[in-house]
């Protein structure tokens, strides 16, 4: 079923499969007093859902969307208060600018960018594997009386196709040990634990071979 057509499922109750598009009305509780034990129940949740996991275009234009509200300006009675939920670094965000720096960092690593064809902040769908990208990130306070601080939590995608694990272990060493020994010191922060949190390993479709890792970092912030 394409975007379009689960999104009429959507809205008018079926798609192809259960309503034509025409001009004429269908209702959306049609299905509901269908009792015809050949259609499927539809399920509007499930139509939804469908539609976006199987877009990346929407999946994005989620994204902007919510970055455009987020980056929207704040008031706030207390200075000090203020800086700290906009949390800037420059001209970005600060948890934005961490994603940027890691990435960057584990870019260089001449080890990694011999065994991968790509390293995104997002999962690059034009490459093919092995690649890394960041599967999710968020940003939570962690702030003392004296002190301005984030927790950050990054969690990045290793998506491989090989049917020895072994290399994918490998390949997961090397973006752990890259990460241990990032710089402490970075432009408008400063990196004070860096944690591995969790891992997790899954196979996929097509011979994919997907691991998941978690890490934690706490920053002090430079105002």
């Amino acid at each position: 079923m394409s975007f379009l057509t689960t999104l009429i499922s959507a809205f008018k109750g079926g798609g192809d499969v259960r309503v034509p598009v025409a001009g004429s009305f269908v209702s959306p509780w049609s299905t509901a007093f269908d009792t015809t034990p050949t259609r499927p129940a539809f399920d509007y949740s499930t139509a939804i859902r469908e539609a976006y996991l199987a877009n990346p275009v929407a999946q994005r234009s989620v994204r902007i969307v919510a970055e455009g509200i987020g980056g929207a300006p704040l008031s706030c009675d207390t200075p000090a208060l203020e800086r700290l939920v906009q949390c800037a670094c420059g001209s970005q965000p600060l948890l934005e600018t961490v994603r940027t720096h890691l990435i960057a960092w584990l870019r260089a690593d001449s080890a990694l960018a011999f065994r991968l064809n790509a390293i995104e902040e997002e999962s690059p769908a034009a490459a093919s594997p092995p690649w890394l990208g960041i599967a999710a990130s968020a940003a939570a306070d962690w702030s003392g009386k004296t002190f301005a601080g984030r927790e950050v939590r990054v969690a990045l995608e290793l998506v491989d196709r090989n049917d020895d694990g072994a290399t994918t272990a490998e390949m997961v060493a090397l973006i752990e040990r890259r990460i241990a020994t990032m710089a402490p010191v970075q432009e408008g922060y400063r990196v004070v634990a860096t944690q591995f949190l969790r891992s997790r390993a899954e196979r996929r479709g097509k011979g994919l071979r997907a691991v998941l890792v978690e890490y934690r970092f706490r920053l002090l912030m430079d105002f």
